[in-house]
């Protein structure tokens, strides 16, 4: 088995996990709001919707870059402008 075909059996299984993760968490989230909605009052729910309107906000905000920037493995052996010219290719 080439380099090429264990990166891409690498990638798909993170991809996958990920996926799951993902419809875990949205299907974990839709039955927490619903629980919620039928055990609060209407004001209370919509206090607890602010609240959550304004964690996101400040989430964004407080990294915003950041998860990028992590990405990023920067080789000072190249030239700036290969680097930047594959950048704006992708």
């Amino acid at each position: 088995m080439g380099e090429a075909s264990r990166a891409l059996q690498r990638i798909s299984r993170g991809t996958g996990i990920i996926f799951a993760g993902t419809v875990i968490s949205m299907l974990f989230s839709f039955l927490s709001r619903a629980i919620i909605a039928r055990n609060f009052s209407t004001s209370e729910y919509g206090v607890f919707n602010l609240a959550l309107t304004v964690l996101s906000i400040a989430l964004v905000i407080a990294t915003l870059g950041f998860y990028y920037g992590v990405l990023w493995d920067f080789n000072f052996s190249i030239p700036i402008e290969l680097v930047m010219m594959n950048f704006l290719n992708e």
